[in-house]
């Protein structure tokens, strides 16, 4: 009989690592090496075989993570309109303010963070980074509230967002278990 202070838990770091890195495993699965050519794309820059003179004039999104899960909520078992909405969203700017659920390096020069509204809201968004922000990603801490800008990504259950910046916008709060 194994005694409970004998068992070897594993850390909440190495719990949430895991947890981070199964999300992006579970996008790179589901969406193949796509996703995983824009996340390279991200880390290192564009590829200049793909490079040309055209200017993209990127959109804006929804100005809210809240209005971009109230968006899709409505359109719940309505298949090709929700993703009609996802696919028009599609590289579209925000800026969303949300409350840091956890942050991990998932693979190597990535450092990913998870967003959400508010505690138990079910609304999350995962933003991805490059290497150079990893100091100030890691030095945030777990129900910091902060303001994200970046590009959307709408795929899979959960919005992807390739980060440009993050910063502090108040305090600690908002989200199950923080402090």
């Amino acid at each position: 009989m194994v005694k409970l202070r004998e068992l070897k838990l594993p850390s909440l770091r190495t719990i949430i690592f895991t947890g981070v890195g199964i999300v992006l495993g579970s996008l790179l699965t589901a969406f193949g090496t796509d996703l995983y050519q824009r996340v390279v794309a991200r880390v290192f820059g564009p590829s200049t075989e793909h490079v040309t003179d055209a200017v993209i004039e990127a959109k804006d999104g929804p100005s809210t993570l809240e209005e971009y899960c109230s968006s899709l909520d409505k359109l719940e078992g309505r298949f090709l309109e929700h993703e009609e909405l996802r696919d028009s969203l599609r590289e579209s700017n925000v800026t969303w303010d949300g409350y840091v659920r956890s942050v991990a390096r998932p693979m190597k020069d990535v450092v990913a963070v998870v967003i959400e509204t508010a505690a138990e809201s079910g609304c999350q968004a995962f933003i991805v980074f490059g290497a150079d922000q990893e100091t100030k990603l890691f030095s945030l801490r777990r129900g910091d509230k902060v303001r994200i800008l970046g590009r959307l990504e709408p795929s899979g259950t959960m919005p992807t967002v390739w980060g440009t910046s993050v910063e502090v916008v108040g305090p600690t709060g908002g989200t199950a278990g923080s402090p």
